[in-house]
């Protein structure tokens, strides 16, 4: 028995970082290629769904899908509270490559 309560010791030793860790942050991927990204798109915004306080446009980008550039359209989103301000997702280079910085609420 005494064997069995060292062995859950163990293994709660063990996985304890992973539940400090977010399942958004476990989940980011570094995405680095090695050309620019094209001009973003002009796009129409549509309509607002609601009073501006709780909705925020946010625009189009590109993202890198298998091995190739792919237009991700804007689109109206809820926001978090209304003081919130969105960083849009964008490319940005470094020694060489283009690197993918996602979007965020700040």
């Amino acid at each position: 028995m005494t064997h069995v309560r060292f062995l859950f010791a163990a293994c709660a030793l063990a996985l304890a970082p992973m539940a400090l860790t977010s399942p958004s942050a476990a989940a980011a991927e570094l995405i680095v290629v090695h050309r620019a990204p094209p001009p973003l798109r002009h796009e129409i915004v549509v309509a607002r769904p609601g009073p501006a306080h709780l909705w925020y446009w946010q625009p189009g980008f590109w993202r890198w899908r298998h091995d190739d550039f792919d237009w991700v359209p804007g689109h109206w989103v809820r926001r978090p509270n209304p003081r919130a301000v969105w960083v849009a997702p964008h490319w940005t280079h470094r020694r060489g490559e283009w690197v993918f910085v996602e979007g965020h609420w700040r």
